[in-house]
């Protein structure tokens, strides 16, 4: 896949939501912060809770994806696994 990810916090996952960007954005449009990109982008990864599945998708929205007036670029959004299972079935651990 071609992630290296932290697992968030409880705490970081607060902050993601109240003060940083673009999780700020992101909450509101349904996405949960889980984890940080690890690879030197800083970039977040959500579950994607909209969707309404009990196995939602991943993905990483880059800081860029955050347009005028918190305005959220979903064509920014990149979908990192379909599913967190399949997320966690490829995952490895260094």
């Amino acid at each position: 896949m071609g992630v290296e990810m932290r697992w968030m916090t409880p705490a970081q996952i607060v902050e993601e939501t109240t003060v940083a960007y673009p999780g700020v954005a992101a909450v509101k449009r349904g996405y949960l912060p889980v984890g940080q990109c690890l690879e030197g982008s800083g970039d977040p990864y959500f579950l994607r809770l909209d969707d309404k599945r009990d196995d939602p998708a991943i993905v990483r929205i880059p800081h860029e994806a955050i347009a005028a007036g918190d305005a959220l670029a979903d064509e920014e959004v990149e979908v990192v696994a379909d599913t967190l299972s399949e997320f966690l079935c490829k995952c490895t651990v260094d």
